[in-house]
């Protein structure tokens, strides 16, 4: 009953001047089911913590900080051998007020659960990252 985030789980179509183009859809099939355990919600928030000291430490403006929750869907490019629930963190810091610079936006990927032996990035593929040490 959880939303799929992530860049995966999308159908979509391409419009041109003569109508539809082409559409890509990707179907992941579920063949088993992992029993999980809840993280403690300290373990949960540390990648989001560390990521706001590393890159937003001593910045003017507080950023923006949105979250999601459901199950972490890749992108049709990458290998997925485990679609499990997290937290999906954006940290976002608005454009300067003298439109110099660009805003910034980083994205935090924290596992919801644990189950058995399975590794904390099992089923992140490159989102794995926000993980690494997160103990």
């Amino acid at each position: 009953m959880l939303e799929v985030i992530g860049p995966g789980g999308r159908a979509t179509a391409f419009r041109g001047a003569r109508g539809m183009t082409g559409a890509d859809v990707t179907i992941r099939r579920r063949s088993r089911a992992e029993r999980g355990v809840w993280r403690r919600l300290d373990e949960i928030i540390r990648p989001l913590e560390r990521a706001l000291i590393e890159d937003f430490m001593g910045m003017e403006e507080e950023p923006t900080v949105r979250a999601a929750f459901g199950y972490l869907e890749l992108s049709k490019y990458e290998a997925q051998s485990l679609m499990r629930p997290v937290f999906l963190f954006a940290i976002e810091e608005e454009q300067d007020r003298e439109g110099r610079w660009p805003g910034f936006q980083r994205i935090v990927v924290s596992s919801a659960t644990t189950a058995g032996e399975l590794d904390l990035s099992e089923g992140l593929g490159i989102w794995a990252e926000s993980t690494r040490c997160s103990g």
